[in-house]
C-alpha cells in the first residue's frame, strides 16, 4: 500500500530531514542533494531519481563536475506537483 501525504506533511518532512542533515554536517546550509540523498527523501532507488530527471524530466538537476545536483527547492516543487495531482485525481476503486 503507498502512503499518501499533504502537502503540509510532506514540507514538515523536508524541514525536518534538511535539520537532521545541517547538525551531521556542520552550520552550512544545504541547499543542494545528490541523487542518492534524494532517493533516501523520496524513499525510491537511485535509478528512479535520474528517471526523473532524465526521461520524464518531472525532476530539475544539474551537473557540477561529473556529479548530478539536485536543488532543494527543486525537490520541493516536484513532491508539490505530485501532490497537487496524485491519487485522488483518479478514481477509487473500491
Amino acid at each position: 500500500m503507498t502512503d499518501v501525504y499533504d502537502l503540509a506533511e510532506i514540507t514538515k518532512m523536508l524541514q525536518e530531514i534538511t535539520h537532521i542533515l545541517l547538525t551531521e554536517r556542520g552550520s552550512a546550509p544545504i541547499l543542494v542533494y545528490t541523487v542518492a540523498e534524494v532517493a533516501e527523501l523520496l524513499k525510491c532507488k537511485e535509478s528512479t531519481v535520474r528517471n526523473l530527471i532524465f526521461r520524464s524530466k518531472e525532476l530539475r538537476a544539474c551537473l557540477i563536475g561529473r556529479e548530478l545536483r539536485i536543488r532543494a527547492e527543486d525537490v520541493q516543487t516536484f513532491l508539490a506537483k505530485r501532490v497537487s495531482c496524485s491519487i485522488f485525481d483518479r478514481k477509487v476503486l473500491p
